[in-house]
């Protein structure tokens, strides 16, 4: 028999508020503290109320009733799935229950907002939605659908869309400060790009800065939102280098206009070009990425990677498939931004 169920979504948290039934009766509600993806206190259910208690890594472990009593026990393994437990209350929010992991009982998937999980597989059932992220560093076997870099025991993925098989290159922890910053620089050093988009027909991109739950470092582009996010990590508050986020914002800022000039798609040439322009940003003198190479291996090594990575996520492979150095190594001339026009603060679209 097919069961109905709605939910009411606080969009502000990320996170569920309450559960109905087909004809819109509530069936559960929930209570969160006032912080993203919600962290789950307790769910209430007719007359009857639990409270959730969970380990380190947000995991329910126990249910306790009003009466303060043990009602439900859950035991899990690293990747979710159930080892043993007691009790017979409906509860899904038990596998890193606390963040918003959501279990459907009749699959035995767990829902992550962006992304559906498979605890006996160990990965999500589709590519990450966010295809464009920063610093890469190495390229996993089985691309995007890897959960948590592999690294269950110490990592969680609440938003489902960054992607665990990258590792970002950067310092450890964004502040929120550091990050307001560097975008209010951003903004004021590239008026004259936006004079530009505009009359290309494209909009500015949006912008925020975001809590990501212990990935702070990233900075992506997300094509479907036309945002830029970066994500910041509130527990640790070691200063991030603000020029080099001020070079990785203008980075997404090119892909932003990019997508939009292509007719919001992209192909081997148009990504590899928009690589190679946004990486000009990153390869200057002085930054991390540029390290000891020149400033044209720089570029090419990590456009290439990036080029590497869309492939890797498309369902029908590209033609570029297997020769994406070869295709960034023909678009440098033409696409390249050279070093001193960077420096000067060249606008890198074609007018």
């Amino acid at each position: 028999m097919t069961k109905t169920t709605n939910y009411v979504w606080d969009s502000v948290n990320d996170s569920v508020l309450s559960e109905l039934d087909g004809t819109n009766t509530v069936t559960a509600t929930y209570t969160n503290e006032p912080q993203q993806y919600g962290s789950v206190i307790s769910q209430r259910r007719g007359t009857t109320s639990h409270t959730l208690h969970a380990d380190a890594l947000g995991t329910t472990r126990l249910l306790t009733t009003s009466a303060q009593a043990s009602s439900d026990t859950y035991l899990y393994d690293a990747w979710g799935n159930l080892i043993t437990s007691t009790g017979t209350t409906v509860n899904p929010f038990r596998w890193v229950g606390r963040y918003g992991y959501y279990q459907d009982s009749s699959t035995g998937l767990v829902y992550v907002r962006a992304r559906m999980y498979q605890p006996t597989a160990a990965m999500w059932l589709s590519i990450d939605p966010i295809l464009w992220i920063l610093f890469i560093t190495r390229l996993n076997g089985v691309g995007t659908y890897v959960y948590c870099n592999d690294r269950p025991v110490a990592s969680i993925d609440p938003t489902a869309w960054l992607s665990s098989s990258l590792t970002a290159i950067v310092v450890p922890g964004i502040d929120s400060e550091t990050c307001e910053e560097a975008w209010k620089q951003v903004q004021e050093e590239m008026a004259k790009w936006e004079v530009i988009i505009r009359k290309k027909g494209c909009g500015a991109p949006e912008f925020e800065c975001g809590d990501c739950k212990g990935k702070g470092g990233s900075v992506v582009y997300n094509q479907n939102t036309k945002k830029i996010r970066v994500c910041i990590d509130s527990c640790n508050k070691a200063k991030y280098n603000k020029e080099e986020l001020v070079l990785a914002l203008k980075h997404e800022y090119v892909h932003a206009f990019d997508h939009c000039k292509n007719d919001k798609r992209w192909e081997c040439d148009t990504l590899g070009c928009s690589e190679i322009r946004g990486y000009s940003f990153n390869c200057v003198v002085g930054t991390r990425w540029r390290g000891k190479m020149s400033y044209e291996d720089c570029i090419k090594k990590y456009a290439t990677q990036s080029l590497e990575l869309w492939v890797k996520s498309e369902k029908t492979p590209p033609p570029c498939k297997g020769k994406e150095a070869a295709t960034i190594d023909r678009l440098m001339e033409k696409c390249m931004v050279k070093e001193g026009d960077i420096n000067a603060g060249v606008v890198p679209f074609p007018i």
